[in-house]
């Protein structure tokens, strides 16, 4: 019975969406879902070549403020969407598809991975930039990941 007046109320709060924004949110939640689920098939040879090629390369396009702008308005889009998923999508996945929303835009973007040391463990985190501006997270959340400019060639090993 939750279940279903939470649904109710998520298809009330979509409806007095503008179409245009409804269809920009449902072109999101699709995105994500082919991405993450990309992320969970296909080897991580696949992913390390095309996540070597999205950070290590300027793919031309646009980005200026106004476009900048336009790429926050999706990041919103793909953060509603995210939350509204059955899949648990990753900040990797969020970001592959910012990235593919936003040069399908013609917008010029970069993805960013950091890593940290935390009580020991090795964090990752993955978020979009655009000449430098951060797009779907805050300065503050990434200032304590150092920022890779290059991803590892080594296929990790995991011991069982």
């Amino acid at each position: 019975m939750h279940l279903l007046k939470v649904l109710v109320r998520k298809i009330r709060t979509a409806s007095t969406l503008p179409l245009k924004r409804r269809w920009n949110i449902a072109r999101a939640w699709w995105t994500l879902m082919l991405v993450q689920f990309s992320l969970n098939v296909l080897p991580y040879r696949y992913w390390l070549k095309r996540l070597n090629t999205a950070i290590n390369t300027d793919h031309g396009g646009s980005s200026t403020v106004a476009a900048q702008q336009e790429c926050k308005q999706i990041a919103q889009n793909i953060a509603i969407a995210a939350r509204n998923h059955f899949l648990n999508v990753n900040c990797l996945g969020r970001s592959l598809a910012l990235h593919a929303l936003c040069r399908r835009a013609g917008f010029r973007t970069q993805i960013a991975i950091g890593i940290r040391k935390n009580r020991g463990d090795i964090q990752g985190h993955a978020w979009l930039e655009a000449d430098g501006v951060v797009l779907n997270d805050t300065v503050e959340g990434i200032s304590a990941f150092t920022k890779l400019y290059r991803l590892p060639s080594f296929q990790p090993t995991f011991v069982t």
